[in-house]
């Protein structure tokens, strides 16, 4: 009997696998690039596997050095940033299906949230994932410290999990937990030392984002203005960390989950991982209080949020048989009412995608993109494409374009920087760009060395040869 059980479990936890990895698959495949970040991490990947140091401490290196490992294993980066991303979520909702039943991971297999980042490239899903997938795995300390490790190698800020880590952990297991976090960012590690340079947290970058314009220089002050800003932070940051009613129905029943008594070993096993999600998700929030929030960056305080429906069910289930099957029945439909009204849209282009999709009509009416060259641009959307990598584009900013650089000015930058195609997009930027309006309204089709190639949505000119270009009125 109790191998029938066993069995009927694993059949369960196969077929919810194998739908949400149609559902992700499915989700995925209608989106192109959407997340402007992959671009840059894209040349870190690049530098990284040549050898480069990298330019900064912003975030760890374990992404770049999974991108880079891709490549050299023959995947393009792109598609190979997706399946990670896709990876990332299945891996989450299989966790959840061990730890919480199977009506938990359909819960939240329909999460808006989790279905739009698992079909995104990007860290932040992984790093969520792996976070979170540390906390549901706990009865297996040294795997659940290895993959809390490996979240702060693709995002610093999941460190802010080690402490949940720790309190979800058995009091026996804390240290083997803790060491085995330790192990886990050897990914970083060992990419500071194939570059030859050792990368340290530095948000300073963050932290002059967030104090505005005319900040003073980091120090000891921008630590306790940042600490100030906390509380209002924080009402700032809660509406991108519990953005609908799922995710604020889940965090109250998280939060009911860990009241509930309990009278048996796995109960207060149970309760310590509510209340680690809990505290997670708090430390997590606190910091971007201290900083600034979007959907994106809360993402893991969300996710935390969502298994709290999974949790009051086990909760309950233990108590009484019947009132945790009344519990995964109403799970069930409430995942199939979410699943209704969130599913058709996953597949809709954002406004990111229809702009690179014109960007990729405009690249083939000039004849196509150059082929390992960077073009400079006014966006970071601008990019091509080389041997598998992305190729970002020399932002004009980068190269000291002002308001008064005219055409000819830029003519000169661009020889200089070895440099022959312009990429603007003529809805960003005018304004501080104003002297290369001729450029930007693209009616002529030579200016001052410059030769239209696209007059579409996206503006492309490329240099003309030295004996073509006009003199200088």
């Amino acid at each position: 009997m109790k191998s029938d059980s066993v069995r009927v479990q694993f059949l369960i936890r196969i077929a919810v696998g194998l739908a949400a990895a149609a559902l992700i698959a499915w989700a995925s495949a209608a989106h192109g690039l959407r997340f402007v970040d992959l671009i840059s991490f894209s040349r870190r990947a690049r530098e990284l596997g040549e050898g480069r140091a990298p330019n900064d401490g912003l975030y760890p290196l374990g992404y770049p050095a999974l991108l880079a490992l891709g490549h050299t294993l023959g995947a393009a980066v792109f598609p190979w940033a997706k399946v990670i991303s896709g990876l990332a979520g299945l891996g989450l909702v299989a966790g959840v299906g061990r730890r919480h039943g199977g009506a938990a991971a359909i819960w939240l297999l329909m999460q808006v949230p989790l279905l739009q980042w698992a079909s995104t490239e990007g860290t932040d899903l992984l790093a969520a994932a792996l976070s979170l997938g540390a906390i549901l795995s706990v009865q297996r300390p040294v795997l659940a410290g290895a993959m809390l490790g490996a979240a702060c190698t693709v995002r610093w800020t999941a460190a802010a999990w080690i402490p949940a880590l720790w309190l979800a952990t058995a009091p026996g297991d804390r240290r083997r937990a803790l060491l085995a976090a330790l192990v886990g960012t050897a990914p970083h590690w060992v990419a500071c030392a194939w570059c030859g340079a050792w990368v340290l947290p530095n948000q300073d970058l963050n932290l002059m984002i967030a104090a505005g314009p005319g900040a003073p220089p980091p120090g000891g002050s921008r630590w306790l203005d940042t600490l100030t800003r906390i509380p209002v932070g924080l009402g700032r940051a809660l509406p991108h960390a519990l953005p609908d009613l799922p995710s604020r129905a889940g965090a109250a029943m998280l939060g009911i989950a860990v009241l509930l008594p309990v009278h048996d070993k796995a109960g207060r096993g149970d309760r310590r991982i509510a209340a680690a999600l809990i505290l997670g998700a708090l430390l997590h929030l606190l910091a971007l209080a201290a900083v600034f929030a979007n959907p994106r960056l809360a993402l893991p305080v969300t996710l935390a949020a969502l298994l709290g429906a999974g949790a009051l069910v086990r909760t309950l289930a233990a108590q009484s048989r019947r009132i945790g099957w009344i519990g995964v029945a109403g799970l069930l439909l409430a995942a199939g009412v979410v699943g209704w009204g969130s599913l058709p849209t996953r597949r809709a282009p954002t406004k990111e995608e229809a702009t690179l999709t014109r960007l990729t009509d405009a690249f083939g009416e000039a004849g196509g993109a150059p082929q390992g060259e960077a073009v400079m641009s006014n966006s970071p959307w601008a990019h091509t494409e080389f041997e598998g990598w992305i190729v970002p584009a020399v932002h004009l900013g980068g190269l000291y374009v002002t308001p008064r650089t005219t055409p000819s000015d830029l003519a000169k930058i661009a020889d200089d920087a070895g440099l022959t195609m312009l990429v603007l997009d003529p809805a960003r930027g005018r304004r501080d760009l104003a002297g290369l309006r001729e450029l930007f309204d693209a009616k002529a089709p030579e200016v001052y060395g410059w030769s239209r190639r696209s007059a579409s949505s996206w503006r492309i000119w490329v240099r003309l040869p030295a004996a073509k270009v006009p003199p200088t009125r």
